[in-house]
């Protein structure tokens, strides 16, 4: 196993862990530290404390193993922030149009245009972002449901009023995604 200690992969949490002396395996919490101890070591008796490194891990739903890694930016500095920050930057620099051509405004989603969600979320930081996407809290809106519930009843009503061949052409596959 190569755990060769390597800068920090951005976009991945690191992690403060525990690293085994005698095999270099790296757990987060103590107690696992302590049962791989007794699992892999129980002949030598068990260390009163571990080295501490900071770590990451590829894919923490597989319990993937952790590696070292050295932090590349002071751990109060958000690593989703520093990637938003970058790819803003470079939004600015390109004065938010694409470079080489004109921009077909067919291309541009009406949906955005119509919401003005670029003007929105400009310059906002990533917890902002993410608060205003978040699920609502129990009882934030609380007239919110009926209001969706009336439009879904109305808008079921309108239809019956859409004349057959327009309901064919809505439910047919648009060819350009398929």
């Amino acid at each position: 196993m190569d755990l060769t200690v390597r800068p920090e992969i951005q976009g991945l949490t690191v992690h403060t862990g525990l690293q085994c002396s005698l095999c270099l395996k790296i757990y987060v919490a103590q107690s696992s530290m302590m049962k791989h101890h007794q699992q892999k070591h129980h002949d030598i008796p068990m260390p009163r404390s571990w080295t501490t490194v900071h770590a990451q891990q590829l894919n923490h739903t597989l319990h993937r193993s952790f590696f070292p890694v050295i932090p590349a930016t002071p751990a109060n500095i958000d690593p989703t922030q520093v990637i938003v920050n970058n790819l803003h930057s470079d939004m600015v620099a390109l004065d938010g149009r694409p470079t080489g051509h004109r921009l077909d405004p067919r291309l541009v989603s009406p949906w955005l245009k119509s919401n003005r969600w670029l003007e929105l979320i400009k310059g906002k930081s990533v917890a902002e972002l993410r608060a205003m996407v978040a699920p609502l809290k129990e009882n934030e809106y609380p007239s919110l449901v009926s209001a969706v519930q009336e439009l879904f009843i109305g808008s079921e009503e309108l239809f019956e009023l859409v004349p057959e061949l327009i309901l064919q052409r809505i439910n047919t596959p648009d060819p350009v995604k398929t």
